[in-house]
């Protein structure tokens, strides 16, 4: 069980991008797998697995694109696990197990195993 847990983020070219533990990591909910440096990653008080690449893209060459550095691509694979709120006015991400008594409530509903938000 995750308790909540919040981070600043910065948007850097569109693309958020908040630390964990000292690595930069920046939240992909398009991309299936997380991928990093280092085997794996702690959030939410547990330890997910990082990949060194997925489809030959790997953290350095993610880090050229976005033009920032980049330690850890964190994918579906991780986010799908929690509930995740972000406040784009204080640029605050909060992860946790039931977050739905803090803000608005958005409907969802599941693709694949993850949930989609309505656009609107």
């Amino acid at each position: 069980m995750c308790k909540m847990q919040e981070f600043e983020y910065s948007l850097v070219d569109g693309h958020i991008i908040f630390d964990i533990e000292g690595k930069k990591t920046l939240l992909d909910t398009g991309a299936p797998i997380s991928i990093g440096t280092g085997r794996s990653i702690k959030f939410c008080g547990r330890d997910f697995p990082l990949k060194d690449d997925y489809m030959g893209v790997d953290v350095v060459s993610l880090s050229k694109l976005v033009g920032a550095q980049i330690d850890v691509l964190m994918g579906m694979d991780i986010i799908g696990h929690h509930d995740c709120l972000m406040d784009p006015d204080t640029l605050h991400l909060t992860f946790g197990n039931d977050l739905s008594d803090l803000q608005l409530q958005v409907p969802v509903s599941q693709f694949m195993g993850y949930r989609l938000f309505p656009a609107g």
